[in-house]
């Protein structure tokens, strides 16, 4: 895999934050051990990190360092390594006499490089830069813990996006219709005709979640959520309820996009992953419009929101449905797509 002879460097030093520990940084450790016999990490602290993209979703120190130690472990590398926290780019690599190598990225190359520069101020030997080649994820594009963060990928990289590239729609088979009446998260207990009553209910249920952002998938949902004092981030509505043709609110009829009903087309994902991209950046408030029917767009939503978010829907037998947005949510949810047609 490598070109570089074994343990060609005695101690190499490695820094970075490790969130959300994917398959580019352990491709990143392999070199490393690779090419020296001991590696010295050097992780980010919390304080550090706290301007980062996303960064309330970046794990604690405790956790980052946990699961590097962990990968290490399962390696039976634990007696090749040591660690230190970080509270700036140079650590004790920019006075160590001990180490003999820093391993670096494209892009954290020029933090190696100021570490030399302050090296050489203090009269100390510049130490040799080597760069690992990013790892890419199934669309192509480099393993980040920001795309992590951002919910577009999972650690092993794979694009959730694409399970809607494969063809124009995917449909609901009807073996898997019982199985989509099950809720996807928290319920919220009430009946339609009490639906602001339920949504002060589930207001204070997400406000407590504190989440990145908010979907509301319906046209009742969306309304009750606002009536209730919380805006909904994205709305992505059909103006129907229970099948029922609903006025817009408007003299003519504008809609973003045609879903029919019983699938999922790729159109309307499209559209769904540009809303919460600007949402993501402007934190502007969106309503989707659908020509046909909202209730499956409620997957690809919660499929591709970023972590932390939570999506919103109402399923009449229940009341109202909280799915908080996580890594195992995720891949739920992209179990179920597969099943499409």
């Amino acid at each position: 895999m490598y070109t570089i002879p074994m343990s060609q460097y005695k101690n190499a030093v490695l820094g970075g934050t490790f969130d959300h520990l994917h398959a580019g940084h352990k491709r990143i450790l392999d070199f490393a051990f690779h090419i020296a016999d001991h590696v010295h990490f050097g992780i980010t602290s919390d304080d550090f990190v706290k301007d980062k993209n996303l960064a309330k979703l970046i794990e604690p120190y405790s956790t980052r360092i946990e699961s590097v130690k962990q990968y290490i472990l399962e390696n039976k590398l634990e007696s090749r390594s040591s660690f230190e926290v970080l509270n700036d780019i140079n650590g004790s690599a920019a006075e160590s006499d001990s180490i003999d190598l820093i391993v670096a990225t494209n892009e954290t190359k020029t933090n190696a490089v100021e570490i030399n520069k302050r090296r050489k101020s203090l009269g100390k030997k510049e130490l040799k830069i080597v760069t690992v080649p990013f790892l890419k994820g199934s669309d192509g594009k480099i393993i980040r813990s920001t795309r992590i963060r951002e919910g577009k990928i999972n650690r092993s990289g794979y694009a959730f996006a694409s399970q809607f590239q494969k063809s124009n729609e995917r449909v609901l088979p009807p073996r898997m219709r019982e199985l989509m009446r099950k809720p996807l998260g928290i319920i919220i207990e009430g009946e339609l005709r009490f639906a602001t009553l339920t949504a002060q209910k589930a207001v204070k249920k997400i406000n407590r979640l504190e989440p990145t952002i908010v979907i509301a998938v319906g046209d009742v949902i969306s309304d009750s959520l606002k009536k209730a004092g919380l805006t909904p981030d994205i709305s992505i509505v059909d103006y129907r309820t229970r099948r029922i043709k609903i006025s817009p609110g408007r003299k003519k009829e504008v809609y973003d996009v045609t879903n029919p009903a019983g699938l999922i087309r790729s159109a309307a994902v499209r559209k769904i992953k540009k809303q919460i991209e600007k949402v993501i950046l402007r934190k502007k408030a969106v309503k989707i419009v659908i020509k046909g029917e909202e209730d499956l767009l409620v997957l690809p939503a919660s499929l591709l929101a970023p972590l932390g978010a939570v999506v919103v829907y109402g399923q009449a037998d229940f009341g109202i449905i909280l799915v908080k947005v996580d890594e195992s949510i995720k891949e739920k949810i992209y179990g179920l797509i597969k099943q499409f047609d």
